[in-house]
């Protein structure tokens, strides 16, 4: 490990995310207002609820769909992906932002060498819409064999952009 990133007293989950959200929204060249939907997979929310995600939807000034969280560990990311995927793709959503954040600091036993090594804070973001979703992701590589199986989820493979993987 060359360096880790840990959030400040200060700063939660929340706060992390927002800034990815904001960061995914410019590189979009989108205003916060064209959201209809916020995904927000993290294990380590400020609160049990309301969501992180909507806590932080006002925040961002993208008040207009829905917003909430998904807690799935490390593959997090590659499920709030396919969620929203399924809403743009049927028309439920127009623009999804899809943003993994995590404070683990937090949560980890520092005296434990056998995980807090594997652990820091952090956030990014992926803002998708109709046609860059469609065309750069295939989602039917999101599980080996067709079969649902925590063992099995390999990840899903672009077919343009992010080297190959996301």
């Amino acid at each position: 490990i060359i360096q880790r990133h840990l959030a400040g007293e200060d700063e939660f989950c929340s706060d992390l995310a927002l800034r990815a959200a904001q960061e995914a929204l410019k590189n979009a060249g989108m205003k916060p207002e064209a959201v209809d939907m916020i995904v927000l997979a993290t294990s380590t929310p400020d609160q049990v609820f309301p969501s992180t995600a909507c806590a932080g939807q006002k925040r961002l000034g993208a008040t207009g769909g829905a917003a909430f969280d998904v807690s799935a560990a490390c593959s997090g990311f590659i499920y709030a992906l396919s969620l929203a995927e399924k809403f743009v793709v049927t028309g439920h959503a127009r623009n999804a932002l899809v943003i993994a954040a995590v404070t683990y600091s937090r949560i980890s036993d520092w005296n434990d060498r056998g995980t807090c090594v594997l652990f820091g804070d952090g956030a990014g973001g992926e803002n998708d819409t109709p046609v860059p979703l469609l065309r750069t992701l295939r989602p039917d590589v999101l599980v080996k064999g067709g079969t649902y199986s925590h063992d099995q989820v390999v990840g899903w493979e672009c077919v343009e952009g992010y080297g190959g993987q996301v």
